[in-house]
């Protein structure tokens, strides 16, 4: 059986490179996208794995430049983990980047998944989808729970995870949101 090929989003931040090891170590082809390379520590990891890992060097909102490299690869499964999770200064001073990446961005690779006929879309939502909701509630449920979202960055969560389930109705895509807890361990660099 061939590998498949994994493309994922911000693949050289935190959650992506421990994605990659994880999809790696079970022999699938990952490829980082990001604009920045992996740094030394996670690049000599990932090289030490079964799978084979692939750098490509790109913005989000370049929908041309993923399309691109799913077909270079013939991608199968997309994993969209790009995002900024800016602090209150960055909200303050760069509010239209935040939601251009998080909202924009998660568009164009929808779209860009969607042309090239990718198998499934994966989505990182956050939980901070749930904003306040998250303090206040004792036990949080997706189906009962409503969201109020605050930062632009929880905002921009909760908004993606629409955004995704209308264009999965709309294109009739294998797509889904796996909306992930706080994370943190090994590897992580604060990036404001």
């Amino acid at each position: 059986m061939d590998r498949e090929y994994v493309f994922i989003t911000g693949g050289t931040g935190f959650v992506g490179m421990n994605i990659a090891c994880t999809l790696l170590k079970k022999g699938y082809n990952v490829i980082l996208y990001a604009r920045k390379p992996p740094a030394d520590l996670f690049a000599r990891e990932l090289e030490t794995l079964p799978g084979t890992v692939f750098f490509e060097q790109g913005d989000v909102l370049d929908q041309a430049k993923i399309e691109e490299v799913i077909r270079k690869y013939h991608v199968s499964y997309f994993i969209h983990g790009a995002a900024i999770t800016p602090d209150r200064k960055m909200e303050e001073n760069n509010p239209s980047s935040i939601i251009e990446v998080n909202c924009l961005g998660l568009l164009k690779a929808v779209l860009a998944s969607n042309n090239q006929k990718v198998k499934r879309f994966i989505y990182l939502g956050s939980i901070s989808a749930y904003g306040e909701t998250a303090f206040q509630e004792k036990m949080l449920s997706e189906e009962n729970s409503i969201g109020t979202p605050k930062s632009l960055y929880e905002i921009s969560k909760y908004a993606g995870e629409k955004i995704l389930l209308r264009l999965k109705e709309l294109y009739k895509m294998d797509a889904a949101v796996a909306r992930i807890g706080d994370v943190y361990g090994l590897g992580e660099i604060y990036g404001g």
